[in-house]
């Protein structure tokens, strides 16, 4: 599948025995240089280009679903740490000790940009939390 072209010893350029623009395979046959240059590659049928998109699309979805898992996991563990913690050192569970955790989960995580970013983060994660924990009150449970 290589074309071959003759080329004088004196007329090769440089690039055609691995100058500046890369490798390219020669052979000396009979005092003379027979360069060797690889085909075009065929033209991709429009199935095999949609496979290829579908299986970038596929691999970078996976890829970010894995880092936002990641965070989410991350959060999470970190609430349930705080949330046992204070669990343990109060000796109560209620509305205001998931506040408390949301708080400080809020703040950890906001930690490394800043005091004013850990304040921020910190009261919206307690009102979130407060309000799931209050809304998971609110709601009565209905068993069939």
């Amino acid at each position: 599948m290589f074309l071959e072209k003759l080329v004088e010893v004196g007329e090769v350029p440089l690039s055609a025995i691995g100058g500046r623009r890369g490798r390219r395979n020669y052979r000396r046959i009979e005092g003379r240089l027979v360069v060797l240059e690889a085909a075009s590659p065929p033209r991709l049928k429009k199935v095999d280009l949609v496979r290829r998109e579908g299986g970038r699309v596929l691999n970078s979805s996976g890829h970010v679903g894995r880092v936002w898992v990641n965070r989410i996991g991350i959060v999470g563990l970190i609430y349930a740490m705080a949330e046992s913690g204070i669990v343990a050192a109060t000796d109560r569970d209620d509305v205001w000790t998931s506040v408390a955790a949301g708080l400080g989960t809020g703040a950890v995580c906001r930690a490394a940009r800043g005091v004013r970013s850990a304040a921020v983060a910190g009261a919206l994660g307690g009102l979130v939390a407060g309000a799931v924990v209050a809304g998971k009150q609110a709601i009565p449970i209905c068993i069939f």
